[in-house]
Parts: C-alpha cells; structure tokens; sequence
C-alpha cells in the first residue's frame, strides 16, 4: 500500500493521473478503454469533490490486482 500527501485537490488528481498513465500501457485493452475517458477530463468529477471535502475514489483492475 502507498500514499502520498498533496496540499491540494489538484495536486492530489495530478498524482493519480501521472500514476494511471505510467501503468496505462501494461493495462489490457479494455481496462484501457475504461481508463481513458476518466483520464482525459472524468477526472473532473473527482477533482471538485475533493475541493469540496468529500471523498472520491478510482479504481481500476489489471489481471488479478486491483488499484484503487
């Protein structure tokens, strides 16, 4: 398990995102098609609920682990 500390909703989205696109390319196609929209603007959703101090999570699954 692994966590980071961010200031900041942005920051915190920034993180996952970079994260998300490093294992993007070892996902299998549609755990991909899954990724991609939720990277390239559904994480906006996400972005304004932690901006307003409520809870989000993402979560994607490759092979046998799940990453959340």
């Amino acid at each position: 398990m692994a966590s980071i500390d961010t200031e900041t909703a942005a920051q915190a989205l920034r993180w996952i995102r970079v994260a998300l696109r490093t294992i993007a390319s070892a996902l299998e196609a549609a755990e991909f098609n899954e990724a991609w929209p939720w990277l390239t603007g559904g994480y906006l959703e996400a972005l304004q609920a932690l901006i307003r101090a409520k809870p989000c999570t993402y979560e994607i699954r490759h092979q046998r682990a799940t990453i959340r």
